[in-house]
């Protein structure tokens, strides 16, 4: 005999989907509420300050305590939806973009993975289900990895130039054109979008008795 089960799991662990209390938490963080229509299952926050806390895995840790993640395009229409919106609120983006939950999974490597759990690990371009990319001309490229006058003699020796040397560009930012570029994890001025889903996971499993 086959019985069809259904686990049904909240996502926003700990808030019990209370937007209210949400909000408040992530105000208290520096965090405001992002309205992006056609989402309806996600609540999204931004930060618009620039300073040190603005680096991915700043974001990424404040987005995991409320059971988020730095947003994760589905679709390209959930790209054009939360950019535009940020576009729209006149908040300021500092030229730079907006953080993608996207990371390389080694240093140098070729292959990325999805920071919220989508997908395993991928090569950029090829088709993963639930995960939308657009990466620009030319790129991810590393650029800055072990190279330049940075690097002499095998070790990284610039000042400011050290982290993006001795890393690579390890995370992803989506341009204000929506094109993505890697970049290092360290980059302070790109705003950090949280997404936390609200609705319940449902998984359904074949089960043998």
């Amino acid at each position: 005999f086959f019985l069809f089960s259904i686990a049904i799991t909240a996502i926003a662990q700990g808030t019990t989907c209370n937007l209210t209390a949400i909000q408040s938490t992530m105000a208290a963080k520096g965090y405001k509420p992002l309205l992006v229509p056609g989402q309806p299952c996600s609540v999204y926050f931004y930060r618009d300050s620039f300073g040190p806390e603005t680096a991915f895995d700043s974001a990424q840790t404040i987005a995991q305590s409320m059971g988020g993640n730095i947003v994760v395009f589905n679709d390209s229409m959930e790209s054009v939806n939360v950019i535009n919106t940020l576009k729209a609120d006149s908040i300021p983006l500092n030229g730079w973009g907006v953080w993608v939950g996207v990371k390389r999974l080694v240093v140098a490597g070729q292959q990325f993975y999805a920071t919220d759990s989508t997908s395993s690990s991928f090569l950029p371009g090829s088709i993963v289900p639930n995960l939308y990319q657009n990466w620009s001309f030319g790129e991810p490229n590393n650029s800055g990895y072990h190279s330049g006058s940075c690097w002499l003699m095998g070790s990284c020796i610039c000042g400011n130039s050290y982290l993006v040397c001795d890393s690579g560009e390890q995370c992803v930012q989506s341009y204000l054109n929506g094109g993505w570029n890697d970049i290092s994890c360290y980059q302070q001025g790109m705003v950090p979008v949280i997404e936390i889903n609200t609705c319940p996971q449902v998984t359904a499993s074949n089960d043998t008795v």
